[in-house]
């Protein structure tokens, strides 16, 4: 553990979160970006109660797949 990198972590972590306020970020464009959306999505697919384990893989596999994000061939069973 590098105590210096610690505490400068923590005080960066503090300086930007006290100052977001001033920040020029658009918070929606942020908050509603792919990988959010994906995530959102990924969590439906978990909390569907009629999947299967298999179901829910294969649903992560498909999501990823539509948004160009490869998954290797592990997967492939076509």
């Amino acid at each position: 553990m590098n105590i210096k990198l610690e505490l400068l972590k923590e005080e960066i972590s503090y300086y930007v979160t006290s100052h977001l306020d001033e920040l020029n970020i658009d918070v929606d464009e942020i908050v509603d970006s792919a990988a959010v959306l994906i995530l959102a999505q990924i969590k439906e697919i978990l909390q569907n109660d009629e999947y299967t384990d298999f179901d829910i893989v294969e649903k992560i596999v498909e999501l990823f797949e539509q948004n160009g994000i490869d998954c290797g061939g592990c997967h492939d069973f076509g």
